[in-house]
């Protein structure tokens, strides 16, 4: 908005994402469990290992959900590991459809992605069963309903846990994703306020206040509505 206005267009009003208001009047307030009664997160990593930034940052989030009994990564656009993700779902499937070559590349994706040797993507339990991918919104929302709490860089996968009830807590890496978090007040953290090897998610969830956006939400969602209405658009809100 504060662009637009610098470039002489003044007819701006500042609504947010729409998918925030996917709810209406309906959103439940978010209300966190004590740490010590987490169990089932569900977390999401830069989309892309581009550079060993990329990675490190990855691995850091990782290391801190697999402590966790039950921890799960939502596949959104890293469609790379869906051949790794099939081979430990359905193994008769993999055999059938995947080639060795192909499962090798999903393999070595996922190692690089998170900055993990072979034998861990290979041997280790969680992190073969953590992966899902859903083509279905609703779908998405109802795994969404049995996590504790959702953790990450992916500011639509955090948006679908807030909407769902669940807790969420975003790592912010650029303005784009800053002003959303700071308009709907989502609880965040910056990465260049700290290094990756200082990531500690159990502070930053104790730190997590959810207060101001519970309290905040029939505010915006009203600031919208008067959006739609003020430039004609039908909506279901009232």
């Amino acid at each position: 908005a504060d662009v637009l206005k610098a470039l002489g267009i003044k007819n701006v009003d500042v609504v947010g994402c729409p998918t925030w208001f996917v709810n209406g009047r309906n959103q439940p307030e978010i209300r966190k469990k004590e740490f010590s009664e987490l169990r089932h997160p569900v977390f999401h990593t830069c989309w892309e290992p581009y550079t060993e930034w990329h990675a490190l940052w990855n691995r850091a989030v990782l290391e801190n959900m697999l402590p966790f009994p039950d921890p799960r990564f939502v596949i959104q656009s890293e469609f790379n590991f869906l051949p790794y993700l099939i081979m430990n779902r359905d193994p008769l499937q993999a055999g059938l459809a995947i080639t060795q070559e192909d499962l090798q590349k999903s393999v070595n994706a996922i190692c690089a992605h998170f900055a993990l040797s072979e034998t861990d993507v290979l041997e280790n339990q969680k992190i073969r069963n953590m992966f899902e991918i859903f083509s279905d919104m609703n779908k998405w929302g109802e795994f969404m309903k049995t996590r504790d709490v959702a953790f990450g860089f992916r500011i639509h996968g955090n948006v679908i846990a807030l909407k769902n009830g669940v807790p969420a807590i975003n790592i912010v890496t650029d303005s784009r994703v800053y002003e959303m978090c700071s308009l709907f007040k989502i609880p965040f953290v910056q990465v260049n306020q700290l290094a990756s090897s200082d990531l500690n998610f159990r502070k930053i969830y104790e730190n997590a206040d959810f207060t101001e956006m519970n309290k905040i939400y029939p505010k915006l969602l009203d600031n919208f509505v008067a959006f739609l209405n003020k430039n004609g658009i039908k909506h279901f809100f009232d």
